[in-house]
C-alpha cells in the first residue's frame, strides 16, 4: 500500500470578527490533533479527514495521519501561529515520508494579519518541499476564496457540493479516490477556475433549493464527464477585507484536451453564475414581525440571527435577537444562545435555584450590540457538551461549551456559555435539559447551517434582520481593500464572459 500524507489547516476568517486568532483559539474551540490522535478523534466523523481515511482505504492507500488543525471562525491568524502551523505541517510530512501523495484539508478563506490567502501560501510552500511529482489534492469549503496561487500548486481542487455543509466526508472520500487515479495511473491534471466580479450573502445560497441548485445541478452534469475529475463553484463567504475577493468557479480535467475541456467548463459555470447573482440576494424579516408570526404558530419557529454567526466569526453574544424576546408577550418557550463567560461564571457559583440579575452579552461585539439587563431563576449550572448529530456538518465531533447556565426569564431560556461554539445542532439545547420541539421559538447563530438539523423539527424558518459582526447586509460594513466595484456593492457592475473581466 502507498503511504498517503492526510493533514487538515483550517478556519475560516471574518476580517470584521472583533476576536483575533492563535494557536489558543485552535486547541479551546476547535483541534489541534497529531499523528494517532487524528484517526483516534476523526476516523468516523463527517469530515474531510474522516473522509480521507475511508477513501483512501476504499483505494488501496496507506492514510498517514501528520497534522489536523481547525478553529471556529475568527479574526485574522495571527502570523506567529501561521508559521507554526506551517513549519510543523513541513516537518511532519519531511520526516515522515517518503509519500505517494498528500490530501489536504483546506477551507479557502484563512486569513493572517500579513497575508490574506494562506491556503496559497501553504500549498506553494508544500509543492517546493515536495517537488514537481509528488501529487497534492485538496479540499476545499465553497465558501474559500479561491486563488490562482491554490490552483497552479495542486493536482486537483475538490470542494464541498452542499449547503448547508452535509458532504465533507464525502468530499474527503472523493480526494483520496481522485489521488488514488493520479497515483496508479500516473493522470496528468488541469486545475482551472475562473473569478467573477460579485460575492453573495450565504443566507440564500442553499444547495437544496433556488439559484445554486441550478449551478450545482451543472456542476453535476459535468462532472459525469469521464474526463473530468472534480468541478465546483465557490460562493466565497463575504466578510472578508482583502483584495481579489470574488466567487470563483473551478474544473479539474484530465485528458488529451484536459485544458480545453477544464476552460471550457469554467466559462459555462461562471456564464451560469453570474446569471443568476440578483436571485442570491434575500429578504430579512424584521424581528418584530418574525415573532409575531412565530406567536400565531403552534408548532416550532427557528429565528436565524445570521449576523452574529459564530460560524461565520462573530463572537456569538448580540443581544439584539434577545432583547426583542424579553420585551415580547411570549405564551410558549422561546431558547437563545449567548456566550457571555462572566455571567456563566458568577450563575455557576450561585448553583440551580437561585436567582441571577446581571448584564448579559454585548461585551464583546461592542460595535453592534450592548449588554441586556435580565432577572431570572437558574434551572441549569454545570459543565456541558454534546456531539454533533447525523445528518448535520461536523457530525460526531464533540461539541464542549464549558461551564454553561439556563437561565429562565419569564418564557425566554438564555443558554449562556463560557465557549463560543456552532449552534446548528438541536442538541446545543437538549444536552442542557432543553427541548427545542416543545419551544415556540428556537435562535441559532447561523446563516445557513441549521437547516439541515432542523428541517424535521421546524414549522417555519426565519432570517431575522439583526446586528453583528457578519451581517447579511455585508456593503454596509467599512470595507477598505475589497473591490467595492463588484456586485452587489455596484448592482451596475459589468462582467464580460468571453475575457474573464
Amino acid at each position: 500500500m502507498k503511504p498517503i500524507a492526510i493533514a487538515e489547516i483550517k478556519q475560516e476568517t471574518n476580517t470584521f470578527s472583533p476576536l483575533s486568532t492563535c494557536l489558543d483559539s485552535f486547541q479551546k474551540e476547535g483541534y489541534f490533533l497529531r499523528g494517532k490522535e487524528i484517526a483516534e478523534q476523526l476516523a468516523d466523523t463527517n469530515t474531510e479527514i474522516g473522509g480521507f481515511f475511508t477513501g483512501c482505504h476504499q483505494a488501496g492507500l496507506l492514510p498517514v495521519p501528520l497534522v489536523a488543525a481547525w478553529a471556529i471562525s475568527r479574526g485574522p491568524l495571527s502570523s506567529a501561529a501561521r508559521d507554526k502551523l506551517l513549519d510543523e505541517l513541513l516537518e511532519a510530512v519531511g520526516t515522515g515520508g517518503p509519500f505517494a501523495g498528500v490530501l489536504l484539508s483546506l477551507h479557502g478563506a484563512l486569513v493572517a494579519e500579513d497575508c490574506d490567502d494562506v491556503e496559497g501560501q501553504i500549498l506553494t510552500r508544500l509543492r517546493e518541499h515536495l517537488g514537481p511529482t509528488i501529487p497534492i489534492v485538496t479540499t476545499l469549503d465553497m465558501h474559500g476564496n479561491l486563488t490562482e496561487e491554490i490552483a497552479r500548486s495542486v493536482n486537483a481542487i475538490v470542494p464541498y457540493h452542499t449547503n448547508p455543509h452535509t458532504d465533507m466526508s464525502a468530499c474527503g472520500e472523493k480526494a483520496a479516490a481522485i489521488l488514488g487515479r493520479i497515483v496508479a495511473e500516473e493522470l496528468t491534471t488541469a486545475c482551472t477556475m475562473r473569478k467573477l466580479p460579485m460575492v453573495i450573502p450565504p443566507e440564500n445560497s442553499m444547495t437544496t433549493a433556488g439559484p445554486l441548485k441550478e449551478i450545482m445541478d451543472c456542476v453535476r452534469e459535468i462532472e459525469r464527464d469521464p474526463g473530468v475529475l472534480a468541478a465546483g463553484v465557490f460562493p466565497v463567504q463575504p466578510w472578508l477585507d482583502i483584495e481579489g475577493l470574488g466567487n470563483a468557479v473551478t474544473v479539474t480535467t484530465t485528458g488529451a484536451d484536459a485544458d480545453d475541456k477544464a476552460n471550457r467548463d469554467c466559462r459555462r459555470l461562471s456564464e451560469l453564475f453570474w446569471s443568476k447573482r440578483d436571485q442570491f440576494l434575500s429578504d430579512l424579516v424584521p424581528i418584530k414581525q418574525a415573532i409575531e408570526m412565530a406567536c400565531h404558530t403552534d408548532s416550532l419557529c427557528v429565528f436565524a440571527d445570521s449576523a452574529d454567526g459564530t460560524g461565520s466569526g462573530s463572537p456569538g453574544d448580540a443581544t439584539f435577537v434577545l432583547r426583542h424576546l424579553l420585551g415580547a408577550d411570549l405564551q410558549r418557550p422561546a431558547l437563545v444562545p449567548l456566550v457571555d463567560p462572566d455571567v456563566a461564571e458568577q450563575a455557576c457559583a450561585l448553583g440551580e435555584g437561585a436567582t441571577i440579575q446581571a448584564p448579559v452579552g454585548g461585551k464583546i461585539d461592542c460595535v453592534f450590540n450592548s449588554p441586556v439587563n435580565i432577572e431570572g431563576g437558574i434551572i441549569y449550572a454545570g459543565e456541558a457538551s454534546f456531539t454533533i448529530q447525523q445528518g448535520a456538518a461536523f457530525a460526531g465531533i464533540e461539541v464542549l461549551l464549558g461551564k454553561s447556565v439556563v437561565i429562565q426569564c419569564g418564557q425566554v431560556y438564555i443558554l449562556v456559555t463560557s465557549r463560543r461554539v456552532w449552534t446548528h445542532d438541536p442538541e446545543l439545547f437538549r444536552c442542557v435539559g432543553l427541548q427545542p420541539e416543545k419551544a415556540n421559538i428556537v435562535v441559532v447563530k447561523s446563516p445557513i447551517m441549521y437547516k439541515a438539523a432542523y428541517a424535521s423539527i421546524a414549522e417555519k424558518m426565519f432570517m431575522v434582520d439583526s446586528t453583528g459582526a457578519s451581517p447579511e447586509k455585508f456593503p454596509m460594513l467599512p470595507y477598505r481593500r475589497a473591490d467595492r466595484t463588484m456586485f452587489p456593492f455596484d448592482r451596475s457592475c459589468q462582467y464580460s464572459i468571453s475575457s474573464g473581466h
